[in-house]
């Protein structure tokens, strides 16, 4: 068996430098040729036996039932398609291989290429949270499509699938629309991951195109140029329909020439409250369609807003569509679609900068930890009593005999299969159950994602906005609440809001996880709360006392500050180069950094006095996830109290209740002080290549 390890992870075996030579295509002839990876696409089932050997080869297995792997650029195509593959910038996963078989030849027909085409099959040790950490590291990728029916480990899904968006578009082709509330959960999963979802095998290359192509719009209202009012008309409807916003509808006239078309564009490019343009072109006797093409291009350089065309008709348009893709502008056919895709950008755009966005947090209510240990050795449905002091340790008012005029919000809690623990939120009663007006949302939850949430409930559109405000704190507290309460399986609530913003909970229900149920099954939240179990005192050296806690998305401020008393020296041990003070603390660097997915990363801080006086990190390695790199740093004023010593232990210790196998860290080799504290640890040390950077190793 080879014992090399894949330097990106275990989809290199299929797609990297060399791979044709590690692939078999059965596990019989894997393990007698010593091969790490199998390929499988006939539809049978893995034997008792195979799977065994799997197991205790660490084979790397797509399929059964895979349509195969291709990376044209690095010349590998183990694929049944009949057609050729293209190179491209687009990587295109799929969980169905007769979808693939489709999309490749229409792909082939459109000459639509490919960085890398993955049909995953049945496999039983590769998945879609592997395609996509694989694929965030791939240079030859721009985006990523996905089709998928079913996600079976949704939490290493979501934490990949976050990580990739943050990197790139990930799109997304779903069916199964017919389970309203099933569809939900996958809804809440790609909007809390940043991923765009699309509801037809179209749209994946449209909005592929236009996201290769175009910026990101900054806002809803897109601007319409047309010399024809009807197609204008319709693209307008279609915007509507589809929950976009109209800026204005500019109709050049039939007799329109490429000035016209101009002068147009550069007003609503000037314009702050336009976010995208639409140009539609139908090819008139006064068109001349070409230079009116060479006058949108020249129209929309300078601009950084996304601007679409559609050129409406058959050979008459095509030198004008091929000036216009020459521009890397998109076009489409039909006017209502190309508004609908602007919709679709916008949504997508709104729903990324999320993951950028410094969250806000609900008021803190008392600490719960007491009532959580009261309730650890009750099973079953809840009475009355400990479910109020639940209730109240969290905020949470309680008044079943309180009557009003507001309105009524349901909110549930409850497991939801692979999902975990997943939150609900409602308009109560009669509305609700015939409107299905609902959402699912993730818990935990910040006020921002309360916030996104509540946009997607109907009743919460006439609330005012004390009445708003106080919903989304509830939500936050409601989150927290059964997030740290792990006891708690379900938990049913409806809740009482006035326009002056007071709010009360009028009827609860709640119940314990059974009895005889393991604590390793009770059901999880999909993300990770916050790791309160790393959280300790620290006494310094000069007698003081600072908290060693896990970094929280709030702590943005505090970082920047942190980075104002950091010497070019400081800066450049820590990231082995000199870093301006400007990139260090640009506000989607630092979201990253401070908004931490607890299942791959953690930072700990050590705060004293609302400052934060050092940092350690524990990144772990998303292709190979029992290993992680860390690496340390302590403001220049703070040195010489301890900190670094106290957090490298720190991190260490956290490695290891993490189930880590391995701890990497990089250091210059005149980093004297750092070495020293890690060595303390037990890293060993070895020179790398360029002799003046140490690689510190811990096996734990």
């Amino acid at each position: 068996m080879s014992s090399r390890k894949p330097k990106h992870g275990v989809l290199d075996y299929f797609l990297g430098p060399g791979a044709a030579g590690t692939i078999a295509f059965s596990v019989a002839e894997a393990v007698e040729k010593g091969k790490p990876a199998v390929l499988l696409t006939e539809a049978r089932d893995l034997s008792a036996e195979e799977l065994a050997l799997i197991a205790e080869k660490e084979l790397a297995v797509l399929g059964p039932e895979s349509f195969g792997v291709a990376a044209p650029r690095e010349g590998i195509h183990h694929c049944l398609s009949l057609s050729p593959i293209l190179p491209g910038r687009i990587a295109f996963v799929t969980q169905s291989g007769a979808l693939g078989a489709a999309i490749l030849d229409w792909a082939h027909e459109h000459e639509v290429g490919f960085s890398k085409f993955i049909a995953l099959g049945r496999s039983p040790n590769i998945g879609l949270g592997e395609c996509l950490d694989y694929l965030a590291e791939d240079p030859y990728t721009q985006s990523v499509l996905l089709y998928l029916e079913k996600v079976e480990d949704v939490s290493r899904f979501l934490s990949a699938a976050r990580e990739c968006a943050l990197a790139k578009p990930v799109i997304v082709l779903k069916p199964g629309r017919g389970d309203g509330r099933k569809d939900g959960l996958y809804d809440a999963i790609f909007r809390r991951a940043g991923l765009l979802r699309v509801s037809r095998m179209a749209d994946l290359f449209y909005m592929a195109e236009v996201l290769e192509r175009q910026p990101r719009p900054k806002g809803p209202r897109l601007g319409i140029v047309t010399n024809a009012n009807g197609p204008g008309l319709l693209a307008a409807d279609a915007l509507r329909l589809a929950g976009g916003e109209l800026h204005g509808l500019r109709d050049v006239g039939g007799e329109a020439g490429p000035e016209a078309y101009r002068r147009a564009i550069a007003d609503l490019a000037g314009e702050e409250d336009c976010h995208g343009i639409l140009v539609i072109v139908t090819p008139q006797p006064a068109t001349r369609m070409a230079d009116t093409a060479r006058a949108i291009v020249e129209a929309s350089r300078g601009y950084a807003k996304p601007l679409l065309g559609s050129l409406m008709g058959g050979k008459l348009i095509r030198g004008a569509e091929a000036i216009l893709a020459e521009a890397r502008i998109p076009t489409f056919p039909y006017p209502d679609t190309a508004a609908k895709v602007f919709e679709r950008l916008w949504q997508y755009s709104r729903s990324l900068s999320g993951l950028y966005e410094t969250p806000v947090f609900g008021r803190e209510g008392e600490d719960g930890t007491a009532v959580i240990a009261q309730l650890d050795g009750q099973r079953g449905k809840m009475s009355a009593a400990p479910l109020r002091r639940l209730l109240s340790a969290y905020g949470l008012h309680w008044d079943a005999a309180r009557s009003g005029t507001g309105l009524k919000f349901l909110v549930t809690s409850r497991p939801e299969g692979n999902f975990g623990l997943v939150m609900e939120v409602a308009a109560a009663g009669v509305v609700g159950e015939v409107y299905e007006d609902r959402v699912s949302v993730l818990p935990p939850l910040t006020s921002t994602l309360a916030r996104r949430g509540l946009e997607w409930v109907r009743l919460a559109r006439v609330v005012s906005a004390a009445g708003q405000a106080a919903l989304e704190e509830m939500l936050v507290r409601v989150s927290r609440l059964v997030s740290e309460a792990a006891v708690l399986r379900e938990l049913r609530l409806v809740v009482d809001v006035e326009q002056d913003g007071s709010l009360w909970v009028s009827e609860a229900e709640g119940a314990l996880q059974p009895q005889g149920l393991a604590r390793e099954l009770w059901p999880k939240c999909l993300i990770r709360p916050y790791p309160r179990q790393y959280e300790q005192r620290l006494r310094l050296r000069d007698g003081g006392e600072a908290l060693i806690r896990p970094i929280r998305p709030e702590d943005e401020r505090r970082i920047v500050d942190f980075h104002n008393d950091l010497s070019e020296r400081s800066v450049y041990l820590r990231y082995l180069q000199f870093l301006k003070l400007e990139e260090r603390i640009g506000h989607d660097r630092l979201a990253r950094v401070c908004f931490n997915d607890y299942a791959r990363e953690l930072a700990l801080v050590v705060e004293r006095e609302d400052r934060i006086l050092g940092v350690g990190r524990l990144q772990r390695n998303p292709l190979r996830m029992e290993e992680a790199e860390v690496a340390f740093l302590v403001r220049d004023s703070a040195q010489g109290q301890g900190i670094g010593k106290a957090l490298v232990a720190a991190v260490v210790a956290a490695g290891r209740a993490e189930g880590l196998k391995r701890l990497t860290a990089e250091l210059l080799a005149d980093n004297r002080a750092m070495r020293g504290l890690l060595e303390k640890q037990g890293f060993r040390m070895r020179m790398a290549t360029d002799g003046a950077t140490l690689l510190a190793g811990l096996v734990l």
